[in-house]
């Protein structure tokens, strides 16, 4: 069971920015089914208030909500994953672009500092620091440029990613502990033919 410490809140938004951050930080993985019941005893809302958060998050595509059986972190296909990648790079040409075109003193020196910081992290092998550092950069090139639209899509296409990455990365755990125990079971496999006297 995946336990995540949140602090009592007093409105949607912030309950939608703790669940968003949640995911999007990897705290809660994609197929997991989310609570209500125990949702609500966390937040100390009524369920149709969660539920508008949970409809927020659907919209956002960070949940699916599925018809009587409740609300689920989203485990995004191979399709959805090729088209967020692909507004990724779209989006962020663009953002970097408005950056280049009068790179100020102050972009700098925060994307300087960003940078130190994700190498303090590198060599520290915090790993998770990393993960959100990376994160981030791409949310801080689009806060730099001043666009309240820019950051609103990075954000959320980084969200998707992030669930993306951590779904690939559950499959490919569990792809390399079936190859392990595939190789575990050869010896005894290559014997089978010789007491068969093949």
């Amino acid at each position: 069971m995946v336990k995540v410490k949140m602090p009592p809140v007093s409105d949607n938004q912030s309950i939608y920015d703790l669940m968003f951050s949640a995911i999007a930080n990897r705290k809660l993985p994609p197929g997991l089914k989310l609570s209500e019941e125990r949702l609500c005893r966390v937040f100390g809302v009524s369920r149709t208030r969660l539920r508008e958060v949970f409809f927020r998050l659907a919209q956002d595509r960070i949940i699916t909500l599925k018809h009587n059986r409740g609300a689920y972190v989203a485990r995004p296909s191979a399709k959805e994953a090729s088209e967020v990648f692909a507004a990724r790079r779209a989006i962020e040409v663009s953002v970097v672009e408005v950056l280049a075109q009068a790179p100020e003193q102050r972009v700098i020196t925060r994307l300087q500092q960003h940078l130190k910081d994700e190498s303090r992290a590198r060599a520290a092998k915090d790993h998770g620091r990393l993960t959100q550092l990376t994160g981030d950069f791409h949310l801080l090139l689009a806060e730099l440029t001043g666009n309240s639209l820019f950051c609103d899509i990075v954000r959320r296409l980084t969200a998707l990613s992030s669930l993306i990455i951590s779904s690939m990365t559950r499959r490919m755990q569990l792809l390399a502990r079936m190859m392990n125990t595939v190789r575990l079971s050869l010896p005894s496999l290559q014997v089978m033919p010789m007491l068969h006297g093949a």
